[in-house]
């Protein structure tokens, strides 16, 4: 029976493969309702001239952290791990990310970014 660094490398793994596998399993619905969230923040979808709706915006990006906490959260439970400073640090870096999809945006210069996409 392993123990030790040989136990603690097979459940990284297995967190690993976790994450991974529902990383997989959220990828296109995380893309669309970044693109969604982006579209409420801009009022720009297939062109630009529609009004922005800043709280639709934000909803959506509350969407789209679940949506990138479920990976997170799955290899990290798989793994068990229970410091609670790593399950912070990934709370803050699912957050993070998307704030920073926000801020992207909500700025006037990346308003077409989705219409420039299209061709």
């Amino acid at each position: 029976m392993a123990t030790g660094p040989a136990r603690s490398s097979a459940r990284s793994g297995r967190g690993l493969g976790a994450a991974l596998l529902a990383g997989l399993v959220v990828v296109y619905p995380l893309a669309w309702v970044a693109s969604i969230a982006h579209a409420m923040f801009s009022g720009c979808w297939l062109s630009c001239g529609g009004d922005p709706q800043p709280a639709s915006g934000l909803a959506w990006s509350l969407v789209m952290a679940v949506l990138l906490a479920i990976p997170l959260a799955s290899g990290l439970a798989v793994a068990r791990v229970r410091s609670r400073a790593v399950w912070a640090g990934g709370v803050l870096l699912v957050l993070g990310i998307a704030a920073a999809w926000a801020a992207f945006s909500l700025a006037p210069a990346n308003a077409d970014f989705f219409v420039g996409l299209g061709g």
